[in-house]
């Protein structure tokens, strides 16, 4: 994991207070952000505890957004936006039909479980697409040089900020072989309208061209969403 691709939440908070963005403002939006998988998670480990089985453990690895959309994600003040540790329990909701295919999608046990995150950091990529998505009216920032100094200014002890440029959500080699999923998770949401945007990604990744896991592909899908839904695409 590249170190300057990734930022302690904290530094995500101040890099939009930096941008002219009230700090309470700034938690909702981030918050948000992680629950849509549009800002990913990293963690230097993560394990879930199972009612009766054994733990599972990982190191080095991403924390799905499903986490924080089925646990809670931390309120300002907790430890977590400073030292990335946070005990998460997993509530299941819906119907018992919803609840089990939840469960095997997530391979998660009959009694709910709990999560331990330690470490976690936020992409830095994600964090930027929402400086540029919201200024002090909730305006995209300004030019290039105006957008580097807010940024600057917001990152306490962070790296520097890299001059790699992430695509536009939607945009690059997926965007063609994506589109029918996208159209479909419209679909969906137009027939279910308490779907969520990753819900719904969830629910077409398996069928999602490249590599990676399931909830890889989920966050791309629900990253693309929102730009698909702008173009009206089909």
């Amino acid at each position: 994991m590249a170190n300057d691709d990734w930022l302690r939440p904290h530094q995500v908070l101040e890099m939009l207070s930096a941008a002219g963005t009230q700090r309470p403002e700034a938690w909702r939006i981030v918050a948000e952000a992680m629950r849509q998988g549009r800002i990913r998670c990293h963690a230097a480990s993560m394990t879930t505890h199972f009612s009766g089985e054994p733990d599972d453990y990982r190191s080095d690895t991403e924390v799905p957004c499903d986490a924080w959309n089925l646990g809670v994600v931390p309120p300002p003040g907790h430890t977590f936006w400073t030292t990335g540790d946070v005990n998460l329990t997993i509530h299941l909701p819906g119907s018992q039909t919803m609840q089990q295919a939840i469960r095997n999608e997530l391979s998660l046990a009959p009694v709910s479980p709990t999560m331990e995150v330690r470490g976690a950091q936020l992409d830095r990529a994600g964090a930027e697409l929402l400086i540029h998505e919201r200024g002090p009216r909730g305006e995209p920032v300004g030019g290039e040089a105006e957008g580097s100094a807010s940024l600057e200014k917001g990152l306490t002890k962070a790296p520097s900020v890299s001059k790699r440029r992430g695509r536009t959500p939607g945009a690059g080699s997926y965007g063609p072989v994506d589109a029918p999923l996208l159209a479909e998770m419209r679909r969906l949401r137009a027939e279910q309208p308490a779907l969520s945007v990753h819900r719904a990604a969830i629910l077409v990744a398996e069928r999602a061209h490249g590599g990676g896991t399931v909830e890889s592909k989920a966050s791309r899908l629900a990253r693309a969403y929102p730009a698909a839904e702008r173009n009206g695409a089909n």
